[in-house]
């Protein structure tokens, strides 16, 4: 990825564009050069209007999500060809890692620089999580170990977070929300 997203279907030889500009492209983001005579930054913590993240479904080779370093989310289902966002506000920060769940395509985990948030729908609504998991993680990677459903979470100089078992998580629906 770069402001778009390209895929390889011979091992890096060739490459096609997949999608159309998937950050804001907003200008006023693009001026790391402008820094007032300091050495630009190479530690990609002032690069902006750029992929951050990709996950491919493990479910759906079709279904594919982008998260990018000024703020959008966007997924497509049909390998690219349409693509739709979650320009959010109800994430603080930009996406740095999305994580589909291994078994249930509608849950989702999104890493973000100020914490981390799950979708039990496909995306259509999200939600911080909380309990132990601090607002401020910087939510580097994620994996989830498929023997135990830990979400295994890694954070900028701040350790590794685990969520034990969100197996129970791929059992809430609209129907259970609704229920006493």
């Amino acid at each position: 990825g770069a402001q778009y997203l390209y895929r390889s279907r011979d091992k890096g030889i060739t490459w096609d564009r997949i999608s159309p500009d998937l950050t804001t492209n907003d200008p006023k983001k693009q001026t790391q050069e402008e820094s007032g005579g300091l050495t630009v930054d190479n530690s990609s913590a002032e690069n902006h209007c750029t992929i951050f993240t990709v996950c491919e479904s493990p479910l759906d080779e079709n279904l594919i999500w982008v998260g990018t370093d000024d703020g959008n989310l966007q997924v497509t289902s049909d390998g690219g060809k349409t693509w739709k966002i979650f320009s959010s506000d109800v994430f603080k920060g930009y996406a740095h890692k999305i994580k589909e769940d291994l078994v249930s395509k509608d849950l989702l985990f999104l890493g973000t620089e100020m914490g981390l948030y799950v979708t039990i729908d496909g995306g259509n609504n999200w939600l911080q999580m909380k309990g132990h998991i601090p607002d401020y993680a910087l939510v580097r990677d994620m994996t989830i170990e498929p023997k135990t459903n830990d979400l295994v979470v890694g954070t900028h100089g701040r350790g590794v977070l685990i969520v034990d078992d969100i197996s129970p998580l791929r059992k809430i629906n609209a129907d259970l929300l609704n229920k006493d």
